[in-house]
């Protein structure tokens, strides 16, 4: 009896990976036929938090480079051991946003995963088990002016933003060289979880006026009663 409960535990297991293959797989493989077909040759990874996408990528079969932001301390001393094998995964301390600046950066108490320059707003709401009890000053910069600084104006870039509603203060700060940005990998907001934060379809329209369309769009977030909060949409330049 207890030999085929052990086995009915074993399947249960496996059928719960399986599942959580097919959610999972398929925004990987289209970012890495994206990644493929467009000759990108440069990741660079907004609100990285300890390296969660970027690990996914190289597991993906991406061997190119990647720069990883992210402002917060703790996250970021865990982003370095991290990629601390990986001579080609760079890793930056400090954000990006519309100007240079250093701002206030609201800590969240999920490991730093919504941590975010603006106020929470609906957020609390939906994830209460979540606080914001701290600050940490941080540095920020505008995309433009780490490309150029960089000399990086040569490259064919693949943008993931994941950064708490400051999305549309990012792309503001990569207008001079949003030409460079051959596809984007960006989490919005169907709700406004932060104060101010520009939602879903503000932040469509910017990616539509700089030249992008939607390839692929993947359920995000959600809250506990199943209501759909977050999507994750990939653009490619038209």
């Amino acid at each position: 009896m207890r030999r085929l409960r052990v086995s009915r535990i074993i399947r249960s297991l496996k059928h719960s990976l399986s599942v959580l293959n097919q959610v999972t797989r398929p925004a990987l493989d289209s970012l890495s036929q994206c990644i493929a077909e467009e000759g990108i040759d440069l990741v660079i990874d907004v609100g990285a938090n300890v390296g969660q996408f970027a690990s996914d990528l190289r597991n993906a079969g991406y061997d190119g480079e990647i720069y990883s932001f992210e402002p917060a301390s703790l996250p970021f001393s865990n982003l370095v051991k991290n990629s601390s094998r990986d001579s080609l995964w760079s890793v930056f301390n400090f954000g990006l946003g519309s100007i240079n600046q250093e701002v206030d950066l609201n800590i969240a108490s999920n490991d730093g995963l919504s941590s975010s320059i603006l106020m929470p707003n609906l957020h609390s709401g939906f994830f209460p088990s979540v606080e914001f009890n701290s600050t940490e000053k941080i540095q920020v910069l505008t995309l433009s002016k780490f490309i150029q600084d960089m000399k990086l104006e040569h490259r064919r870039i693949l943008l993931k933003i994941d950064a708490q509603g400051a999305e549309s203060m990012i792309l503001e700060g990569a207008r001079e060289v949003f030409d460079l940005v051959i596809s984007t990998y960006v989490e919005l907001s169907l709700v406004e979880l932060y104060q101010g934060e520009t939602g879903a379809l503000g932040i469509l329209n910017k990616l539509s006026d700089a030249g992008h369309e939607i390839s692929d769009i993947k359920r995000g977030a959600e809250s506990r009663f199943g209501r759909l909060l977050q999507i994750d949409v990939v653009t490619r330049r038209k």
